[in-house]
């Protein structure tokens, strides 16, 4: 099974969860009205009450996991591309030729015409 991840879509999803968390934390369900008075029954307006006080907390809830969830796909973006970056430079053979400790070039002076070699730690 292959897994392709691309982080432009993973940065595109964490955006999308952004701004779908920011209308949660501001959003307020009012309780206005909701008394003995208006509902004609005190029990059933305190249960509203704390009904709409569940709804003000599971917005604020939604609000930060989804702004968490978003930050963590961002960071994994992050992530990946700093992997195949890694992994780009580990296989590059001119890279890996020239630019990494372990090898020696043959001198100017040409000391050895078999090329470069695995020098020991």
């Amino acid at each position: 099974m292959t897994l392709e991840v691309v982080p432009e879509e993973l940065r595109g999803a964490a955006k999308k969860l952004r701004a779908a968390a920011e209308p949660l934390a501001c959003r307020h369900v009012p309780g206005d009205g909701v008394n003995g008075t208006a509902f004609g029954h005190v029990e059933l307006a305190q249960w509203t009450g704390a009904i709409l006080d569940y709804c003000r907390d599971a917005n604020t809830q939604l609000s930060s996991a989804a702004t968490t969830m978003a930050g963590d796909l961002g960071e994994t973006a992050d992530d990946l591309e700093a992997g195949d970056q890694s992994a780009v430079t580990r296989f590059d053979p001119m890279k890996n030729l020239f630019d990494r400790p372990g090898l020696e070039l043959p001198g100017p002076s040409g000391s050895s015409a078999a090329g470069p070699r695995v020098v020991a730690p």
